[in-house]
C-alpha cells in the first residue's frame, strides 16, 4: 500500500499544479490552455479518488484542520494580495465597471500590453450565487465546484468570466486564496450583499 500512497500523493500534487496554471491561464486570457488544463485537471481528481482507501487517512485525520480557513496562521486568515504587474504606472489587474459590464484589464506578458475581459453584471451575480451556494462557512472551494455557470438561458459561459469575477472579489477582500488549497469566503461575509456594494463602488468608464 506504500507505493499506492506515494503514487496518489504525487497525482495530487500534480493537481494542485494544474490548478494553479488554471488559474494564470484565465489571468492570461488563454482559453485554449483554460480548456486542455481542466480536462487535465478533472482526469487527475477522477484518479485520485478510484486510489483504494489508505490505512493511515485515519490516523491524520486531525491534521485536515489544517486546511480550515481558520486554522492557518493561528486562526488568523490574511489578505492575499492579487498578484500585480506594473507598466506605466499602473497597477494590474485593476476593475471599472462599462455600464452593466464587469471590465478587468490586466497585462498580457505575452504580447506585452494590456487586454481587458468584460463580463456581464447578470453573470458576476451568477457567480457570487454560485460560490456563495459552494463556500461554506470554515471552509475551502475549489473553482472547479463553482464551474460551469449558465445564463439565463441555461448556456454555458466562458470560463474566463468566472475566473474574472473571482480575480474581482479577490481584489475586495471578498474572496480569500488559501495557496493551492482553494479559496475561502471572508470570515463573517454575507457575500451576496457585500458584492453589491462594491459592485457599486465600482469606478464607471468615461466615455
Amino acid at each position: 500500500m506504500q507505493a499506492v500512497s506515494r503514487a496518489k500523493k504525487i497525482v495530487e500534487s500534480a493537481e494542485s499544479q494544474i490548478q494553479a496554471l488554471l488559474v494564470e491561464a484565465a489571468e492570461e486570457g488563454d482559453y485554449d490552455a483554460i480548456g486542455s488544463l481542466t480536462q487535465w485537471g478533472k482526469a487527475l481528481r477522477a484518479l485520485t479518488k478510484s486510489a483504494p482507501p489508505d490505512p493511515q487517512d485515519n490516523r491524520v485525520a486531525g491534521d485536515r484542520n489544517a486546511h480550515r480557513p481558520e486554522a492557518i496562521e493561528d486562526g488568523k486568515v490574511q489578505r492575499l494580495e492579487v498578484a500585480r504587474e506594473r507598466s506605466r504606472g499602473k497597477l494590474y489587474p485593476y476593475f471599472i465597471r462599462d455600464r452593466d459590464f464587469l471590465v478587468k484589464a490586466a497585462w498580457s506578458k505575452a504580447v506585452r500590453g494590456e487586454y481587458e475581459h468584460k463580463t456581464p453584471m447578470e453573470i458576476v451575480l451568477r457567480v457570487v450565487e454560485k460560490i456563495n451556494a459552494v463556500g461554506k462557512p470554515d471552509s475551502l472551494f475549489l473553482m472547479e465546484n463553482v464551474l460551469p455557470i449558465t445564463d439565463a438561458n441555461g448556456s454555458e459561459v466562458p470560463t474566463y468570466q468566472a475566473y474574472s469575477t473571482l480575480a474581482w472579489l479577490r481584489a475586495t477582500g471578498l474572496i480569500l486564496r488559501h495557496g493551492r488549497q482553494g479559496y475561502s469566503i471572508k470570515t463573517g461575509c454575507d457575500l451576496p450583499s457585500e458584492a453589491e456594494a462594491e459592485w457599486d463602488k465600482l469606478k464607471q468608464r468615461a466615455f
